[in-house]
């Protein structure tokens, strides 16, 4: 790689490249010589100039009613990149607070009918890791039709090492018994009074509510301060329910 590659990698064009070398190699010149010398028509070089000059990587002096032009001391390319690095970093940080604040935002999605339950418990499977939790309020009727499905999906949590704690009503005696003898899950009832055919799960910065009908809806939002808020309801309700 010749030195005018090597600043065209810099950042340079290929005729500020041109001309800085020709002025590194040949000292102060006017811009006849710089266009004789560098094979670039008149508009180029004055172009070129005029940018190198910006960025400080050209100066001139006028002799008599001539101007010649000077290469700066290369060191200025390092100085340069430096400025570019500092000013990457500044920008870097900026951004980075401003995803921060779009993380913080909340994203609300709407399934519907049996087929989305695939799409919703795949997801919370690839959302959490073997040890991670997911919290659960209250389970599906008998009737909801979706009973065999919920029951593989719970034999694919366990093999990849999920844990799980059900907070469910008293009249849901099937699930209760089913849950009491499954790995990885904690149970507990809680008054039938609280009880409502609807399912809210929350794992990673998610929270699903599942209105169970014949054709179930899947209500997703995904959000930080959503999902701190159900988890601080869910271990609220955990305090207050009672051990099997």
């Amino acid at each position: 790689m010749d030195e005018e590659q090597m600043l065209t990698e810099l950042g340079f064009t290929n005729a500020e490249s041109k001309v800085y070398t020709v002025l590194l190699r040949f000292g102060d010149s006017k811009t006849g010589l710089i266009m004789e010398r560098s094979g670039l028509y008149s508009s180029v070089v004055y172009n070129s100039l005029k940018h190198l000059m910006e960025e400080g990587f050209v100066t001139f002096y006028t002799k008599g009613r001539i101007k010649y032009f000077s290469a700066v001391d290369p060191s200025r390319i390092v100085d340069a990149e430096k400025e570019k690095l500092e000013l990457a970093e500044a920008m870097a940080e900026r951004l980075s607070l401003i995803k921060k604040a779009t993380e913080k935002r909340s994203s609300v999605f709407i399934f519907e009918g049996r087929k989305a339950a695939r799409t919703i418990f795949n997801d919370i499977l690839g959302t959490l890791r073997k040890g991670d939790e997911q919290l659960v309020i209250g389970v599906s009727d008998t009737g909801s039709g979706m009973g065999d499905f919920i029951r593989r999906w719970e034999e694919k949590r366990v093999k990849r090492g999920i844990r799980k704690r059900v907070l469910v009503s008293n009249r849901s005696s099937e699930w209760v018994s089913y849950y009491s003898i499954q790995r990885l899950v904690e149970i507990r009832t809680i008054p039938n009074s609280i009880y409502i055919n609807m399912s809210i799960n929350v794992y990673g910065n998610k929270v699903v509510l599942i209105l169970w009908a014949r054709e179930p809806t899947y209500i997703l939002i995904e959000g930080e301060e959503v999902s701190k808020n159900f988890k601080s309801y869910f271990e609220m309700l955990w305090k207050k329910s009672k051990k099997l």
